[in-house]
C-alpha cells in the first residue's frame, strides 16, 4: 500500500521574523527567479534574459531578476 502524505501545512512559526527566500534558475537562454514565505507561498516572480557577454553581465543580469522578484 502506497504511504500518504498529510496536505495540510504546519502552522506557520511566529517566533521568528518574516523571512523571504529566492530560489534562481539560471538557464542557456533565460533566468527564473522566485521568493516564498515563512507559510512557503510565492511572493514574487521574474524571468529575464541570460547575457553571457562576460561574468559581470551574468552576474548583473541575475541581480536584476532577483531585483524584480523582490519588487514583484
Amino acid at each position: 500500500m502506497p504511504a500518504s502524505f498529510s496536505q495540510t501545512k504546519p502552522p506557520a512559526d511566529t517566533s521568528r521574523p518574516p523571512t523571504l527566500r529566492v530560489g534562481v534558475d539560471v538557464g542557456g537562454s533565460k533566468i527564473e527567479a522566485i521568493a516564498i514565505d515563512n507559510d512557503m507561498q510565492a511572493v514574487g516572480r521574474a524571468v529575464g534574459k541570460t547575457d553571457v557577454a562576460s561574468p559581470e553581465r551574468l552576474l548583473a543580469a541575475i541581480e536584476r531578476v532577483v531585483i524584480d522578484t523582490l519588487a514583484a
